[in-house]
């Protein structure tokens, strides 16, 4: 038996009192029975596959834009803007967790991004690599709260990948479920960006 979150919007609170108490959104569990005991054809989309399930329990699936949500994503600070350069990109780049333990260990931020809210944990999810964004996340505690000017979260670019890591993908839900029913700009969940060829994978 697999379960899913349904969100329910709850009055917003600053990035700081969510981080210290409870939750800015209501998680409520859904029990999703294994396939729905019917084979999933190929070529249903995962997205539509969720709905009909949560639909299936008398539930509307829920789904918020990140872009508008207050107080739950953390904003960046200029100095993590500034941190945001060739040397620590490289060392994404190269996956060298050393050198990246190294800057964490003298006080340099990695929660970092550039003038496009484009983050160091953004560009590791969506190489897949699974090694670095446990570092970043587990290690360095950078949070998964975060999103880009187009309000793309991190999720959004882990399903983007072009071979997704399920490990990857399921580190970050058990850090925060809520990113799942995250749509950006143009109205797109995480699994929006799931390619057709991996359906099968996704379902």
């Amino acid at each position: 038996m697999t379960t899913i979150s349904k969100v329910t919007r709850k009055r917003p609170r600053s990035f700081s009192q969510e981080s210290q108490g409870e939750p800015t959104f209501k998680v409520q569990r859904v029990f999703l029975p294994d396939r729905m005991n019917q084979p999933i054809k190929q070529e249903m989309n995962p997205y539509e596959l969720i709905k009909r399930i949560v639909k299936s329990q008398g539930m509307d699936l829920v789904i918020h834009e990140s872009l508008a949500l207050e107080g739950f994503f953390a904003e960046y600070t200029e100095e993590e803007v500034n941190a945001y350069d060739a040397e620590v990109l490289t060392a994404i780049r190269t996956q060298d967790i050393e050198k990246l333990r190294e800057f964490h260990a003298n006080g340099r931020p990695l929660k970092c991004s550039n003038k496009f809210g484009e983050s160091l944990l953004h560009l590791a999810c969506r190489r897949g690599f699974l090694e670095v964004a446990t570092f970043l996340i587990k290690e360095a505690k950078v949070t998964v709260r975060i999103r880009d000017d187009y309000g793309r979260t991190i999720l959004h670019d882990a399903a983007w990948a072009s071979v997704p890591d399920f490990e990857l993908i399921e580190l970050i839900l058990k850090e925060c479920p809520d990113l799942l029913y995250m749509k950006d700009r143009r109205g797109h969940t995480p699994i929006s960006y799931a390619r057709q060829s991996h359906w099968v994978a996704w379902n």
